[in-house]
């Protein structure tokens, strides 16, 4: 871990199982997402994507992190997925919490939480 770097480690847990990785790696402590410049064909129907964004506080190992959250759901051909994601700040590499679920011919689910971070 630096100034401007953290090691993120990774924990999967399935069926009560969990896996760690075998490696640690470096990332960069804040990110810039960049705007695609995408034409689109307009003779091409999109499927409808519904946003919702707002804020929230949740508690993770006794604290207290003020998160942005963006909620989706898309469907395409009979297939629904609904996620979202909170962001914060105060976190290294900014993730928090992620949920998604996709319901149709094939249904999953998945959840990501911050279990523990350190400030260097």
């Amino acid at each position: 871990m630096s100034d401007t770097k953290l090691a993120i480690e990774t924990v999967l847990k399935v069926a009560g199982m969990e896996f760690k990785t075998p490696f640690k790696r470096d990332v960069p402590k804040k990110v810039t997402v960049p705007v695609p410049d995408v034409k689109v064909n307009p003779k091409v129907k999109l499927p409808d994507v519904k946003t919702e964004t707002g804020t929230e506080t949740l508690k993770f190992a006794g604290l207290e992190l003020k998160t942005k959250w963006t909620a989706t759901k898309i469907e395409v051909m009979g297939t629904t997925t609904e996620a979202k994601a909170w962001t914060s700040d105060d976190v290294p590499g900014m993730i928090v919490k992620v949920e998604s679920t996709t319901k149709g011919a094939v249904a999953t689910s998945t959840k990501i939480d911050l279990i523990e971070f350190k400030k260097p």
